[in-house]
């Protein structure tokens, strides 16, 4: 299975971490690490999270208020975006 994160994607997980470190050297790193953890479960069984609309899932995270957003096929998954569970996925969906 290919996982494919889109620019998009890798600009909320990019903001997330710089945030965080801000905030803590470091916490940003852990939350990169849980995300990675989040893309090996998403890889492996790509439709073990719940579908929240047609043809996209969400993966939340455990220590940090984030959901990633993807969309699985039959040769590839693609993530659409990481964001903070208070924003609104609606954003990005029309892309």
């Amino acid at each position: 299975m290919i996982l494919i994160i889109r620019k998009e994607a890798e600009q909320d997980i990019s903001s997330a971490i710089h945030w965080y470190n801000q905030q803590q050297i470091g916490v940003g790193d852990s939350l990169l690490t849980e995300i990675y953890r989040l893309f090996e479960q998403i890889i492996e069984n790509p439709r073990i999270f719940p579908e929240v609309r047609a043809g996209i899932h969400r993966a939340l995270t455990h220590r940090f208020p984030y959901a990633v957003y993807y969309q699985p096929t039959a040769n590839k998954t693609t993530v659409h975006a990481v964001l903070h569970q208070k924003r609104s996925p609606l954003g990005w969906s029309d892309q």
